[in-house]
C-alpha cells in the first residue's frame, strides 16, 4: 500500500516510536512518504491508499487532505479513577472525538476508550517494541553493591496522584536501593540503564484491563526482569507470570516480590527476562502491530 505518514519524525529526544513505525510498514513491503506534521494543507496530495497521523493537533489542516485518513493514538485518554488527571483527561476527550469525526478508522492504545466508542470506527492496538533496536541489547550487568537494584522508569507527580503515591511508598520503603528515572533516557541509553538494574518495577496507576504503558515492551525487549500489575487481559493474551516476567497484585504483594527478587540468584531472574524478551521479539514488535493495523485498513477501507 502507498501510505503518507504525517508526524513528528526525526525525533532524537525520544523513543522515536514514528521512525519504528516507518521501518516496520517498509519491512512489511509497503511504500512510505513522510511528511512533518507542520506542513499543513494537502488539498494537492493524491495518489496514496490513506493517510496514518497520530496526535495531530492542528485538525484543519488534516481536513484538506482528500484521501482516507487514519489515526493511531498512543495516549490513555480518560480515566476518572484519579482527579488529578481530570483536566488533561478533558482535553484529550475533546480532540480524539472531534479527531474520530475527521478520520475513516482510528486505532487507540486506550482499550476502554474504544470500549465507549459508538461511531464503530476505533480499533484496540497496543504499542510495540522497535525492532531496530534489537542491536543495543546487553546482558545483565547488575553488580551488588554498584549500582541500586530497583529501578523505575516514568514520572510522578504528572502521571496523577496515585501515580506520585506508588513512588513514594517505594522511596519510604527501599531508599537509596530504589532509582527514578523520569525522562530523557531512549535506545542505547535505556538498554544499559536497564541491564544495570536488578529489578524494574512497572506502576499500578494508570491502567485499565486493555490499557497498560508500553514501558511492558520496551523493558522486556532490552531483557529487564519487571514486576507489574497484574491485568487479566496481559496474562492470558501476551505473557505469562514466571515464565516472562512476574505479576503483583497490591503494594503489599509488590513488596513482597521485591524483596524475595533482591535475594534471589541473577541467574534465575535472568532466566524469566530472556524469555520475556524472546516473546516480545516474535509477538510484540511495532512490526507484529503494524501487520494488524494494515489488516484492519485493508478489511475497512
Amino acid at each position: 500500500m502507498n501510505i503518507l505518514y504525517i508526524a513528528r519524525h526525526n525525533q532524537r529526544n525520544s523513543n522515536d516510536d514514528e521512525g519504528a513505525i516507518e521501518y516496520s510498514l517498509t519491512l512489511l513491503g509497503h511504500r512510505v512518504e513522510k511528511l512533518e506534521e507542520a506542513s499543513g494543507s494537502g488539498r494537492s496530495i493524491t495518489g496514496f491508499d490513506f493517510l496514518l497521523c497520530h496526535h495531530w493537533n492542528d485538525l484543519i489542516s488534516l481536513k484538506t487532505y482528500k484521501i482516507p485518513r487514519v489515526f493511531w493514538c498512543f495516549d490513555l485518554i480518560d480515566y476518572p479513577k484519579d482527579p488529578a488527571l481530570k483536566v488533561r483527561c478533558e482535553k484529550r476527550k475533546q480532540w480524539i472525538t472531534e479527531l474520530t469525526s475527521l478520520c475513516d478508522l482510528g486505532f487507540c492504545t486506550d482499550g476502554e476508550w474504544v470500549s465507549r466508542d459508538t461511531t464503530g470506527k476505533l480499533h484496540w492496538l497496543p504499542q510495540g517494541f522497535d525492532q531496530r533496536m534489537i542491536s543495543v541489547y546487553r546482558p545483565s550487568s547488575y553488580v551488588e553493591g554498584v549500582s541500586p537494584p530497583i529501578l523505575f522508569t516514568g514520572v510522578s507527580k504528572k502521571g496523577g496522584d496515585r501515580r506520585a503515591a506508588f513512588v513514594q511508598a517505594l522511596i519510604d520503603r527501599y531508599g537509596s536501593r530504589f532509582t527514578q528515572v523520569e525522562r530523557g533516557v531512549h535506545g542505547g541509553s535505556l538498554a544499559q540503564l536497564i541491564s544495570s538494574h536488578k529489578i524494574v518495577v512497572a506502576p499500578n496507576e494508570p491502567l485499565y484491563e486493555k490499557y497498560w504503558s508500553n514501558r511492558i515492551y520496551l523493558t522486556l525487549g532490552y531483557g529487564g526482569f519487571l514486576l507489574h500489575p497484574y491485568i487479566d487481559e496481559l496474562s492470558v493474551s501476551q505473557y505469562r507470570d514466571g515464565e516472562h516476567l512476574k505479576y503483583y497484585h497490591s503494594m503489599e504483594h509488590l513488596f513482597s516480590l521485591i524483596d524475595v527478587c533482591l535475594t534471589t540468584q541473577q541467574s534465575f531472574l535472568n532466566k524469566i527476562a530472556d524469555q520475556g524478551r524472546a516473546e516480545t521479539l516474535k509477538n510484540h514488535t511495532y512490526t507484529n502491530r503494524c501487520e494488524k493495523l494494515i489488516e484492519i485498513v485493508r478489511e475497512n477501507l
